[in-house]
């Protein structure tokens, strides 16, 4: 065999093989870098999750500082009506917890991290909104409820729209 053939040979294998080596080494650079920046998008689902929590935990909170101030002893969750209204608070939070944080996160991967945060953000507000209403006056809530189921729904129809599209 001709030793030059031989040669050419070689070094075109050889740099197949840096070439595949750069490749693979670009690849896992582009993959980092697309991880790094896919996890700096859900920072902001995940600021808003932090934040759902701690409405939740400001009015179960304020549900053990009303059993005091009204006189409702645990376990005891009527008798006062000031008392069932943080109560009802509480509860209500906790009942719309358990759709919207799926939603959030759903709308987060299938659709925008961005959006689905802004909505968040709507949703915590109008869980403010909501409690502080309530406290007050019962009659008065519809506002802060109104607010959140929206945001809530929107959410939904976004991580729904998402999920079908990347099944079709």
């Amino acid at each position: 065999m001709d030793p030059t053939i031989a040669e050419g040979t070689t070094d075109a294998a050889a740099n197949a093989v840096t070439t595949a080596a750069d490749l693979a080494a670009a690849t896992a650079l582009n993959a980092n870098a697309a991880l790094d920046s896919w996890l700096s998008q859900l920072a902001y689902p995940s600021l808003i999750t932090l934040l759902a929590l701690a409405v939740y935990l400001l009015v179960t909170i304020n549900v053990g500082r009303a059993r005091q101030r009204f006189n409702v002893p645990a376990p005891q969750t009527t008798g006062n009506p000031d008392f069932e209204r943080f109560f009802r608070v509480q509860q209500n939070t906790l009942e719309q917890l358990v759709f919207f944080l799926p939603a959030l996160w759903l709308a987060s991967f299938y659709g925008s991290a961005k959006v689905a945060a802004l909505l968040g953000i709507v949703w915590v507000g109008g869980r403010l909104i909501y409690a502080n209403s309530y406290y007050r006056d019962s009659t008065k809530r519809a506002p802060g409820f109104i607010a959140g189921i929206a945001a809530s729904a929107l959410l939904w129809l976004m991580a729904t729209v998402g999920v079908v599209s990347k099944l079709l």
